[in-house]
């Protein structure tokens, strides 16, 4: 239900023609801040809609001006970072949670409001090492691994950092099929201890088809 509450919330300020315009009131964004609270814990979902409210609204480098009040601004990213605070707190979530924070949010590139960034990254520790290539062999075997080149194609390793911590990495990458039909790509979390990783998005991508056909 909290969700719900505050997509109401977001949704009389947008849309061709929003209920209400000009600066946030304080008391929606208190109702917004205690719609998170309603249960045990707040929700990658409830998070990704604070976030997407500092951004769209709280001035960026689209449109410099913000609709938030500075401090309910800085209420609203105390929030959304509760309980990840640290790279420490977010290892304690679940690998659902993780996942979920990064789908919902680090991929819908709200997350830098409040300090994240993504940073590709050659040199990685030696488990994480391990761990890409464990996720990409599972990634073949999924796949079908005798219809694709057992050569990885395409594979890169990004991290996701904020207050110089390390959070997590997201892999990406491909295996080409041997008919050349196309190649099997794939994003993959990997946690950032090594111990686990979770595939976010696979699926085939056909190559398009060649115009003398």
């Amino acid at each position: 239900m909290s969700d719900k509450q505050i997509l109401e919330i977001i949704r009389r300020h947008t849309g061709p023609n929003p209920e209400e315009t000009g600066v946030w009131p304080h008391a929606e964004i208190e109702e917004m801040i205690s719609a998170t609270r309603d249960g045990d814990d707040i929700t990658a979902e409830e998070r990704s809609n604070l976030l997407y409210v500092i951004y769209a609204f709280g001035g960026n480098a689209f449109t410099p001006q913000s609709d938030l009040n500075p401090a309910d601004k800085e209420a609203l990213k105390k929030a959304a970072l509760f309980g990840i605070e640290t790279a420490q707190d977010f290892q304690a979530l679940s690998p659902r949670e993780q996942t979920s924070f990064v789908r919902y949010c680090v991929l819908q590139s709200t997350t830098q409001s409040v300090g994240f960034s993504q940073v590709p990254t050659s040199t990685l520790p030696a488990h994480i090492s391990r761990l890409v290539d464990d996720a990409m062999a599972e990634t073949l075997r999924r796949a079908g691994g005798d219809k694709f080149d057992p050569t990885t194609k395409y594979a890169s390793v990004s991290a996701i950092a904020r207050a110089a911590e390390v959070y997590c990495y997201i892999l990406t990458g491909s295996y080409e099929a041997k008919d050349q039909s196309g190649d099997w790509v794939v994003m993959t979390l990997l946690n950032a201890r090594g111990s686990f990783f979770r595939t976010m998005y696979e699926g085939f991508d056909p190559n398009e088809p060649n115009d003398n056909n």
